[in-house]
């Protein structure tokens, strides 16, 4: 926090604030109590700046969020939109900061980013009613749904709008906004747990208090400005003072809430006025231990605390400190990059926050900015990013391999796999899943249960179609889970219990997160069948469908935040950036992509091999792991999850519907053009004319497939994804020497999973 401090400071030595800008500011400084400020400014309205698009976006949000769930889940919609409606509906002060940050930012303006910019805005208040819904400490004028709806409903919800935003905000497709969305995600988890589990010290700590607020409250709106900086093309350094600048706004904000509740509602929480009070009453500290939970104490204990708080200057403590982030945030404004645009104008924004009390109405010093002229620069693509980074950790397993000598057993092992070209007699000598068969048994009764647990009361709908495919009947292979915990035990010495649950929760999250996808797809490739049942969305339609996806998109995200690993967030948000690109780029691809095999394996890697890439490295994470090692298992997952699909592809060409649980040529009747036909086209041009045409004559399916049968299509794509398959196995090589017999039988089952995959049925 110092060192960011700093920059701040150093950054303003070469920053020269817009003129009316250092005026307002100027004036706000001598003001030692910005009651007076404050009241000047009541009279022209800061958000008067963005109120069309705030309302828009308000309108945006009770009409859209759930817009599609409604027939079917009457119950999920409602408690979706609650705290939309306008009656409930709230200032939409974090959308207000995010408008009136990008307006700062960006010159000159354009209507694309914009647009990218109000669904950041957008998302940011979903994520905050998300977050309410959480919450059992709810201050609102109306009754809280929790009141009216009960426990599960809000959890559940929750839960689903969790989902709506991380989708929202994977459409924009710039992984730095994902991950920094992740990290909101991870902080609100990791302080609702400081809020419901410290220790008694920590109850007292005001260290505490604020690391606290700042995870709770200060994120969200620190992360959604540093996200509109960085969507505009800015800077690091400006992306950071914009950060720091909602850090400090989001402090403020709380501990003005602080004030009110001593001045309008009383929650029985400690915070910053009561452990200012401490400081000058240490007695009472007592008072606070006890916790205010005994029924016949908590009143005497509530009028006892308040009685020192009186004597105390906890409130005044407070104010002050409110008032020191908010100067805080007022000089991050000063320090923004000059601008002698013409449309620059002041746009102060003020904080009101109303209590239950109609005469409890204050509005805390803080105070937003103007239209600052930026250098516009364009963000550089994904290719530009992840390509060179692809090249250099296949550099790096290279090297590796010069100083990790295999273990003797596992060297013989992977030069008979080598030396079999069909693997065959090297798969019958063993079962992989045998060793981790009783944790997927495990891991599939808990996913059964625990699924959408406590919904079905309020939202049967939802919970059938969430569970559906986590029925014994409907029930997948296990692929995903079964090769995480093989990588696990390849890769934890020495094994130890605690890290082995949190790598089952990996997973777990990462099987919702396919069973989400397939849900998705369905509906897109508007698919009868899966997995030998029919699909959710011809059972209960498409509706119901993508809004059982999303829940379970959300889902995976809050288990993943439960780990309070602030890597693994990322990398679970990148999976869903890349699946929603990996479906975009199937929908939206231009003649020449669809006859691309460069396309095709750029879009295979980030809707399938993705998430089963990042799940592999973020089991090799959690078990501390150098990130060298952890790049072995990104890759080594990548590479799998290509030979998976590579191997689907040859399934729809050649398998058998009843064994498959799904019809075949499903892929070519939907116009969705897969290896064998690109490598078809290779020795058959003419056949690039007949995909064009986009396969809606059947006839055209059967010139295809003509042309299919008399190329080396099938072959060429056995072959690549038996090459693959290799490389997988040579990367298990590199993995660091290791002489235990249970980590190498893991290993050995590793190498075998790939060729298992080249030859699947099903």
């Amino acid at each position: 926090m110092h060192a960011r401090w700093n920059i701040v400071k150093n950054l303003k030595r070469f920053y020269q604030p817009a003129p009316a800008l250092q005026r307002f500011c100027s004036q706000a400084f001598v003001d030692a109590d910005l009651s007076q400020t404050i009241s000047k400014l009541l009279q022209e309205d800061p958000s008067s700046l963005v109120r069309d698009e705030l309302s828009q976006i308000g309108n945006e949000l009770r009409v859209k969020v759930t817009q599609r769930v409604e027939i079917m889940c009457i119950g999920l919609a409602t408690a979706a939109k609650y705290y939309f409606h306008e009656r409930a509906g709230g200032k939409l002060f974090r959308p207000a900061v995010s408008l009136l940050m990008a307006s700062a930012l960006n010159v000159p303006n354009c209507e694309s980013l914009r647009k990218s910019q109000q669904v950041i805005a957008k998302a940011t208040e979903i994520i905050h009613v998300a977050s309410l819904l959480h919450n059992h400490e709810l201050g609102s004028v109306v009754k809280s749904v929790k009141s009216v709806m009960g426990n599960e409903l809000p959890v559940a919800t929750g839960r689903f709008l969790m989902g709506d935003a991380s989708c929202a905000i994977s459409q924009l497709n710039n992984t730095e906004v994902n991950d920094l969305f992740a990290q909101v995600i991870n902080d609100t988890v990791d302080a609702e747990r400081m809020q419901m589990d410290p220790t008694p010290a920590q109850c007292l700590s005001m260290e505490y208090y604020l690391k606290k607020t700042e995870k709770k409250t200060a994120s969200l709106i620190s992360k959604s400005c540093e996200a509109i900086s960085i969507v505009a093309g800015n800077t690091d350094e400006v992306s950071m003072l914009a950060s720091e600048y909602g850090r400090n706004l989001g402090l403020a904000y709380q501990l003005h809430d602080d004030l009110l509740d001593f001045t309008g509602n009383k929650h029985g929480i400690v915070t910053a006025p009561i452990l200012f009070a401490i400081k000058e009453f240490p007695q009472l500290g007592e008072v606070v231990e006890r916790g205010f939970s005994s029924d016949d104490l908590v009143r005497a204990d509530v009028d006892l605390a308040l009685e020192y708080l009186g004597k105390s200057r906890g409130i005044e403590s407070t104010k002050q400190l409110a008032q020191d982030h908010a100067n805080r945030a007022k000089e991050i404004i000063e320090a923004f990059p000059y601008c002698e645009h013409d449309s620059v104008l002041l746009a102060p924004i003020h904080v009101s926050s109303s209590s239950s009390s109609s005469s409890s109405s204050s509005v805390p010093p803080i105070i937003c900015c103007n239209k600052i002229k930026l250098e516009f620069s364009v963000l550089p693509n994904l290719t530009t990013i992840f390509e060179p980074r692809m090249y250099a950790s296949r550099n790096i397993i290279t090297k590796l391999k010069r100083f990790y000598q295999p273990a003797p057993a596992l060297q013989r092992f992977y030069s008979h796999a080598l030396a079999d070209a069909d693997l065959s007699q090297t798969i019958s000598k063993g079962d992989p899943y045998s060793l981790v068969r009783d944790e997927l048994s495990q891991i599939a009764t808990e996913l059964c249960e625990e699924v959408a647990q406590g919904v079905e009361r309020v939202s049967p709908e939802l919970a059938i179609a969430a569970k559906y495919y986590f029925n014994e009947k409907a029930r997948g292979k296990l692929f995903r889970p079964a090769v995480l915990l093989l990588m696990a035990s390849a890769l934890n010495v020495p094994n130890c219990e605690s890290l082995r649950k949190s790598q089952q929760v990996i997973a777990k999250a990462t099987e919702i997160i396919h069973v989400a996808s397939l849900l998705h797809d369905d509906v897109l490739d508007n698919a009868d069948t899966r997995r030998g049942v029919k699909s959710v969305n011809s059972v209960m339609g498409n509706e119901l469908a993508v809004a059982a996806g999303r829940f379970l998109m959300g889902d995976a995200s809050c288990a993943i935040a439960e780990l309070n690993n602030t890597e693994l967030n990322d990398l679970f948000a990148q999976v869903i950036c890349d699946i929603v690109a990996g479906e975009r780029m199937q929908m939206h691809s231009t003649p020449a992509q669809r006859l691309s095999m460069e396309y095709y394996l750029k879009k295979t890697e980030k809707k399938t091999a993705s998430l089963i890439s990042k799940s592999c490295e973020a089991i090799s994470i959690v078990a501390g792991n150098t990130d060298e090692v952890s790049i072995h298992a990104s890759q080594y997952g990548k590479y799998v999850g290509l030979v998976y699909q590579l191997a689907d592809d040859l399934l729809d060409f050649t398998g058998n519907k009843d064994v498959l649980g799904k019809g075949v040529l499903s892929d070519i009747k939907h116009g969705i053009v897969t290896a064998p036909i690109l490598f078809a086209i290779k020795e058959f041009p003419q056949l690039g004319e007949v995909v064009e045409r986009g396969f809606s004559n059947p006839a055209d399916v059967d010139l295809a497939l003509e042309y299919l049968g008399k190329s080396r299509g099938m072959e060429s794509t056995k072959q690549l994804a038996q090459d693959y398959a290799n490389r997988a196995k040579e990367i298990i090589q590199a993995f660091p020497y290791c002489n235990d017999e249970r980590v190498l039988s893991s290993r050995r089952a590793l190498m075998v999973l790939p060729s298992m995959a080249t030859r699947r049925s099903k």
